[in-house]
């Protein structure tokens, strides 16, 4: 039994084993009684400390008509009691759900946390990238001009003039792609025209078909894309060459043709697959572009 002279009230909540005789079996009851007073118990009652003095003034204070027993649930008290007990049955369950609530928000917040990490991440890759590519295209800018102003003395290192026509003539899907736009956007509808023609015959595909999706696509299916568009280039240059070209054409667009019907992801399969076809396809290009340099060379020193 507890006394409570702030709230003046006095609670009864007894949770342990009470004993009522029922054909001899022992039962578990809860107890609980509670109910306002005009003053302080402590006013009401001469003195706190004797029992029997206590036990008659609670007698008083709950009369047994306002006692109820409820045997299905092993409940005895007042209705002040139940009720302060369902509150407090109330409070136990908010108060747990609150705390489920704050730890489904903590890993909500450390699940976005995590994303955007991830998303710091792969920007900063992306940008570096880009800024790579940038750092790359001018580089083969300037050696291209260093090889025209080295031509106009006479000067012609086949070396730096494969390098030359390496970057001038072969492909480069996403410069490509920025050409066309360029044109477009000059108004210069018909050099458009023509240029997204030629964007077909060299990477195999319309420019409809990939502009939507290769700004996203994995670096192994760009360099797919790129290598085709050099092998095609070859083809309109030196007829003789189509005749090795042609299977390791074919074995780039069948890549690309599953990497585009897979939706244009980043499918980790097809990307090995790309991977280990540009590797295959680069090293048996390496005999015939030794070659053609070897006659480029032998062209230059007959002249």
């Amino acid at each position: 039994m507890t006394i409570l002279p702030e709230s003046q009230a006095i609670v009864v909540n007894e949770d342990g084993p009470r004993k009522r005789r029922k054909i001899g079996v022992a039962e578990e009851w809860t107890a609980s009684l509670y109910k306002t007073t005009s003053s302080p118990p402590y006013q009401l009652v001469s003195d706190p400390t004797n029992k029997s003095e206590l036990e008659k003034f609670i007698k008083t204070l709950f009369p047994t008509d306002e006692i109820t027993m409820e045997p299905e649930s092993k409940r005895v008290g007042n209705s002040g009691g139940f009720n302060l007990i369902e509150l407090l049955g109330r409070m136990t369950k908010l108060e747990k759900q609150l705390e489920n609530s704050k730890e489904e928000h903590k890993r909500n917040v450390e699940e976005q946390q995590t994303k955007i990490e991830e998303l710091q991440q792969k920007l900063k890759q992306e940008t570096q990238k880009f800024e790579d590519r940038l750092e790359e295209n001018e580089y083969n800018l300037l050696m291209v001009h260093a090889n025209e102003l080295e031509w106009t003395v006479g000067l012609n290192d086949m070396k730096t003039r494969h390098k030359r026509n390496e970057v001038t003539h072969g492909g480069d899907i996403r410069f490509s792609i920025r050409t066309i736009a360029f044109l477009k956007k000059r108004g210069e509808i018909r050099r458009a025209g023509n240029a997204s023609i030629g964007f077909k015959t060299t990477y195999g595909f319309s420019i409809h078909e990939l502009g939507p999706v290769i700004a996203t696509a994995p670096e192994e299916i760009v360099e797919l894309f790129n290598l085709g568009g050099t092998l095609r280039k070859l083809d309109i240059w030196r007829k003789t060459f189509a005749i090795k070209s042609k299977p390791w054409i074919e074995g780039c667009d069948q890549i690309i043709d599953a990497w585009l019907r897979a939706g244009g992801g980043s499918d980790s399969c097809i990307r090995n697959q790309a991977k280990e076809e540009y590797m295959k396809i680069s090293q048996q290009m390496a005999g015939c572009v030794d070659d053609i340099r070897r006659r480029e060379t032998s062209r230059a020193t007959m002249a």
